[in-house]
């Protein structure tokens, strides 16, 4: 995995390089993970003509695309696949005139997790954001959220457990935007305090806006409860059949 670096987003980075168990590299400058691209400038515009972007994947809401658009891109595809309808606190972003009242009800991200995976909406988006991927005719591509972290995390863990990454590179991959988000998390979280004097509730936040093992943990053990692995969630929930699998380690593995 590596780390591309661009002024007007901080948690980008390139899947490619990365071994499978049987010790199979990940071709590198196909697969891009990201946060928002809303404030993207001319040089990294040009740092994606570079990687030769074909395809923009954004996952995010409608309001979080209306208040941030991704900034238009000549000759770069661009998709708007919403794994939520609306908004859901703790995964979206959108601006409310009153943070610390929107996010006072927030569930815990656990149960955030568990309806990314089990609501009808959001499990039909993953599906046909992995199958778009896997689409030789959209690579490169870079797919993103607002904060890279959630529902850009789940998509990358997705596509790394299909090509053979053993559970801990995926749990490296998945931790990395804590790089980013443990600073981003701690300046949201003295915002909130400010805003409303609760100190237990920024504190809470804080925790909830950075990657931790505990969601991703919840995200395996409800796959394997559910379907009794991750590869036959991907194929009985998301349409993944394991001819497509196939089909795409066979483009994106190559020898060591």
């Amino acid at each position: 995995m590596k780390i591309i670096t661009l002024n007007g987003a901080r948690n980008v980075r390139d899947l490619g390089d990365t071994y499978s168990k049987e010790g199979k590299r990940i071709r590198s400058g196909v697969l891009f993970r990201a946060d928002a691209l809303n404030a993207l400038d001319d040089e990294d515009v040009q740092t994606l003509y570079d990687l030769d972007i074909r395809t923009i994947i954004d996952l995010r809401t409608a309001r979080e695309v209306q208040q941030k658009p991704d900034r238009v891109i000549e000759d770069i595809n661009y998709r708007n696949i919403r794994i939520f309808n609306e908004e859901r606190s703790g995964v979206t972003r959108e601006h409310h005139a009153n943070l610390a009242d929107h996010y006072r009800s927030m569930p815990s991200m656990t149960d955030v997790y568990r309806e990314i995976l089990t609501e009808e909406h959001a499990v039909k988006q993953m599906g046909t954001v992995l199958r778009m991927i896997m689409d030789e005719e959209n690579e490169p591509v870079i797919f993103h959220c607002t904060a890279g972290k959630d529902r850009t995390g789940l998509i990358a863990m997705f596509l790394l457990d299909m090509l053979g990454v053993d559970e801990d590179t995926i749990r490296e991959d998945y931790l990395m935007t804590n790089l980013t988000a443990v600073e981003d998390a701690h300046v949201f979280a003295e915002r909130i305090y400010a805003e409303s004097g609760d100190r237990e509730l920024a504190e809470r936040l804080e925790t909830a806006f950075v990657a931790r093992e505990e969601y991703l943990d919840t995200a395996l053990k409800l796959m394997k409860d559910t379907c009794g692995s991750t590869e036959r969630y991907m194929e009985e929930k998301l349409g993944i059949t394991p001819e497509m699998k196939e089909d795409f380690r066979k483009r994106m593995l190559e020898e060591a």
